[in-house]
């Protein structure tokens, strides 16, 4: 297994480095990314996002009603105590009852319990009732104070709470001190980790499959048996198929794929046995048997008792062939990529740049930038045909397009041959991506890509890698390198607040970064292609958005609504899309809806230049003015801090400005 970097690659070290610490694990730093590098991988990745404490309060009490109900909460110091109003049995019985599921909860969120008071104290419940409150020391009182108290014995008697033979005083004290301090509580606490990578996102990237599998048995092989009953797994003595066993929760999603270059059978089900040995011989549930088309996911939902779908699913079985060969045979496949995407996506900007820098540069240090591309990715970075093989002036070549040279529009396309069905049978499925969630074409997932590459997902995880903001786990040097740069760039600066300690990442130094980039941004309002600069391209798209009908018919709407002007019969009748024969917020609704299929919430954000959370003319005369340049009113950023290795915006710019004589030697990024 190779994650397609070299052996001493900065970023494979750096990620080994990451997950020793996280998972307290002491493996080398050194050596390929490998299989147990991707376990670790997978392992930090699935422990779960800690989620902020205001999320937290209100998920955990819409699970559980009754601590909003019956509780009074207390935040502070990232600890929610939930108090109780009343000290009563059925409080109590909540608590031991769902104490677990509380344990649950807090661990799938990254918070922990921190303490629980779930007992009562039932001899003090004088009266019986299941509540200690007011009535029960009304009764004491009385008891204490009147002389001819009307109660039975029995109840005269639990009023001895010292169990002393006297009802006296002293059992009045016990009693009060109890209710003022005897609620039943619940403390959560926010845990210290940290997610440093946003680890369901970032799920979306692994390929999941972990060697938890069954081979030589099928299902499904029209073995003499009628599709449909055959979902038994069983010995398959043709070895054409086997069956992947991906552990899960009940109800869960999850999106299946093929790098397969043919449509390939699958045979998916869900099984509620716990242990993969108890599988075999059992019947499945929820059984599919699908056709699925290269380059596409299957969106697929273990059954579960809640949802009334079959038993809670403990396995996800699917049938899949053993190897490429079996299908498919072996041949070869063309298809087509635009020359200088190097990170295949579907855009070529500067991180494309940087990472083709990195592969041509040269001079003392530049092997620490190095890295080893995918025969695709070679395809595309030869970007400058005018020189054989790939080097600087692809470089040089790629950054002029970037920045809009009108020398080079275009930079073609790269027809790419591959080979395909030529593997032999691999110890693990690798011909399958299993990803958990639904997720269809909007999201972007590379299922096409899987197709020719299938460490492609693990290529989009490493772009993503590459923006990683410096923090603790950066070696010294790589800190130290950005400390000189910022030193140049900021020579007048104090810097005795708190001095610059080699290697050392403070908070006054993110701050000089934070004032370099924001010195630096584009703009984001009226940026509506999302180019990074205001052209006249944005002045049209956002006169195609008002000029749109789904635009213009949901404002007519609103107006009418808003009894700000009138309809005729005939008007209603064009407008009204719910066909219930009138204007009703239901259609406002369904206009909405149509724009945010035609438009993203990026788009209209931007879009509302004066920020009246209204869309309109004015906005377009104040854009068509900024362009114009009578105004400069736009300077309007939102911009998050990221300072990585692969910032690539904020490094170029550091790099062009201040270190083009390359008196600071370049250590890494």
């Amino acid at each position: 297994m190779n994650i397609k970097f070299g052996t001493d690659n900065f970023y494979v070290r750096y990620l080994k480095r990451f997950l020793n610490h996280e998972l307290q694990r002491n493996n080398s730093v050194l050596g390929e990314f490998d299989k147990n590098d991707l376990q670790l991988l997978i392992s930090y990745l699935n422990l779960p996002n800690v989620e902020d404490m205001f999320v937290v309060q209100k998920q955990i009490e819409e699970k559980f009603p009754i601590l909003q109900d019956s509780f009074n909460s207390n935040l502070k110091d990232d600890y929610i105590t939930w108090t109780s109003k009343i000290i009563s049995n059925e409080i109590s019985t909540f608590l031991i009852e769902n104490v677990t599921q509380i344990k649950e909860y807090c661990d799938s969120v990254g918070w922990e319990l921190q303490n629980i008071h779930e007992w009562i104290d039932v001899n003090k419940d004088i009266n019986n009732d299941g509540v200690i409150d007011s009535k029960d020391r009304q009764i004491l009182n009385d008891v204490i104070y009147t002389q001819n108290p009307h109660y039975d014995e029995v109840t005269i008697k639990r009023c001895d709470l010292n169990l002393d033979g006297t009802v006296d005083e002293n059992d009045l004290l016990i009693l009060d001190n109890y209710i003022q301090t005897g609620q039943l509580t619940l403390t959560i606490k926010k845990s210290n980790r940290i997610n440093y990578f946003p680890n369901k996102d970032m799920l979306v990237f692994i390929n999941q499959f972990t060697g938890m599998f069954l081979y030589g048995y099928t299902i499904r092989d029209d073995n003499g048996v009628t599709d449909g009953a055959d979902d038994v797994p069983h010995e398959n003595k043709s070895k054409l198929y086997k069956i992947a066993l991906y552990p899960c929760q009940p109800g869960q999603k999850i999106t299946i794929a093929h790098n397969n270059n043919k449509a390939t059978r699958l045979v998916i089900g869900s099984c509620p046995m716990r242990l993969k040995q108890d599988i075999i011989g059992n019947m499945l549930q929820n059984v599919v048997d699908i056709t699925l088309k290269p380059g596409e996911g299957y969106q697929y939902t273990a059954t579960s008792t809640q949802d009334g779908t079959g038993g809670d699913a403990r396995w996800i079985c699917i049938q899949c062939p053993s190897n490429y060969s079996n299908l498919s045979g072996s041949g070869t496949s063309t298809i087509t990529l635009n020359t200088g995407d190097i990170n295949f996506d579907g855009k070529i900007d500067m991180e494309d740049y940087h990472l083709l820098a990195n592969y041509t540069a040269t001079g003392p240090g530049s092997e620490e930038l190095h890295w080893t591309p995918t025969p695709k990715q070679l395809a595309v970075m030869n970007v400058d045909e005018t020189h054989t093989g790939i080097d600087v002036y692809d470089a040089v070549k790629l950054y002029k397009f970037i920045q809009g040279d009108p020398e080079i529009p275009s930079l073609g396309i790269t027809y790419y041959t591959y080979t395909s069905g030529v593997e032999t049978e691999l110890d693990n499925v690798s011909n399958l991506l299993i990803i958990d969630g639904h997720y269809d074409r909007d999201v972007n997932i590379p299922f096409a890509d899987f197709i020719t590459d299938d460490w492609v997902i693990h290529e989009k995880f490493f772009n993503y890698l590459f923006g990683m903001a410096i923090h603790k786990y950066s070696n010294s040097e790589d800190i130290t390198y950005l400390q000189k740069l910022l030193k140049v760039c900021y020579p007048n600066y104090i810097y005795m607040k708190t001095p610059f300690y080699p290697g050392y990442y403070n908070d006054e130094m993110r701050e000089i970064v934070k004032k370099y980039q924001t010195s630096k941004v584009s703009y984001t309002t009226g940026d509506l292609n999302r180019d990074n600069k205001l052209t006249f391209a944005d002045l049209e798209s956002l006169r195609n958005y008002l000029d749109d009908t789904n635009v213009i018919n949901r404002n007519i709407v609103q107006q009418y609504l808003n009894n700000e002007i009138e309809l005729s019969e005939e008007q209603i009748a064009e407008l009204d899309v719910t066909d219930d024969g009138k204007i009703t917020y239901a259609d406002y609704d369904e206009y909405t809806n149509r724009i945010g299929k035609t438009y993203t919430n990026i788009f209209l954000e931007r879009a509302d230049i004066n920020d009246d959370n209204i869309i309109d003319e004015t906005d377009y005369i104040m854009l068509q003015r900024e362009l114009e340049g009578l105004t400069n009113n736009l300077a309007i950023y939102d911009y998050k801090f990221m300072l990585g290795w692969c910032d690539v915006e904020t490094e170029s710019n550091l790099e062009l400005n201040y270190n083009l004589d390359g008196t600071i030697s370049e250590v890494s990024k």
